[in-house]
């Protein structure tokens, strides 16, 4: 499976505290003849209560491929 890392650095100026980070992953989905790409709109609050974020905080997400294939019940249909 292919890897892909992405790194965000965010710098805030001044007497500011972060209580929280919202992650958001979005995507368009796609249909190409038979094989059908689900739509992708996921959202988690990051948090802890009363209390501000570290001043360096790492965050790692994993993105896992999950592949369907569906076999005809009838033989010579199409597998989905």
């Amino acid at each position: 499976m292919p890897d892909h890392q992405l790194s965000v650095q965010l710098n805030i100026t001044g007497a500011y505290f972060v209580g929280g980070i919202r992650l958001c992953l979005r995507g368009p989905g796609l249909v190409n003849d038979v094989n059908t790409l689900q739509t992708l709109d996921m959202c988690n609050l990051l948090s802890t209560t009363n209390e501000t974020l570290a001043r360096t905080s790492i965050l790692t997400a994993v993105l896992i491929t999950f592949v369907n294939q569906t076999k005809p019940l009838k033989i010579g249909e199409a597998t989905l």
